[in-house]
């Protein structure tokens, strides 16, 4: 029995990273909740780093859109409904992540309503996706600028921190890259080499 219920809990810790997804539950009575595996693993944190009460999540959500997830649940609380959200959290790396989240209100009691229990995922691939299916054919975005250092190339993204364009790239698009260099490049570099060479060959003589 024990090992068929260990099975099942390892299936199901599969399921959170294939699916990048987490569960939760919120006690209302002692402002206390738990996270899984897959909700600390999305949030950047490891599990000796989560703390039970509900500001604790609440201060990842980005400022923007905390109010929408304190009405949803406020709502859930005050009609006894399930709840349905989407969001954006600020990872402690400074990483933005888009999150989707359902939330179930389980043991009523009268007007008392004991705890939610609910699933976040993880949409952000998803987001950017969408942006990409949105933007023009010359792959600029629609109203949007990017702001490219002149120097070393980096791009600012949303976090207003800066990026190697090849990682911008693939976090928006997926897109992998292959390093190689153009015919024009190789010459230069061919050119430097072999001038490099000449002048030590020229200091030994």
């Amino acid at each position: 029995m024990q090992t068929a219920w260990k099975k099942r809990r390892q299936l199901y810790e599969k399921a959170e990273v294939l699916g990048n997804f987490g569960h939760w539950t919120r006690d209302f009575e002692t402002d206390q909740g738990t996270w899984s595996e897959g909700m600390c693993r999305i949030f950047g944190i490891t599990r000796d780093k989560f703390q039970p009460p509900y500001s604790f999540f609440l201060s990842f959500v980005h400022p923007e859109d905390a109010p929408a997830v304190k009405d949803a649940a406020l709502t859930a609380i005050s009609t006894g409904a399930n709840f349905e959200v989407q969001y954006r959290i600020i990872r402690p790396d400074g990483s933005l992540r888009y999150m989707h989240s359902i939330g179930e209100i389980i043991g009523k009691g009268g007007n008392r309503i004991a705890e939610i229990f609910g699933i976040s995922q993880d949409i952000t691939r998803l987001r950017r996706l969408e942006k990409c299916a949105q933007a023009p054919a010359d792959g600029s975005a629609p109203g949007q600028t990017l702001q490219i250092c002149a120097y070393c190339k980096r791009i600012r993204n949303d976090n207003d921190s800066w990026q190697h364009i090849e990682t911008y790239l693939q976090e928006q698009t997926g897109t992998l890259f292959s390093h190689s260099i153009c015919p024009e490049c190789y010459g230069k570099c061919n050119a430097e080499y072999f001038s490099i060479n000449t002048e030590d060959m020229q200091e030994k003589d």
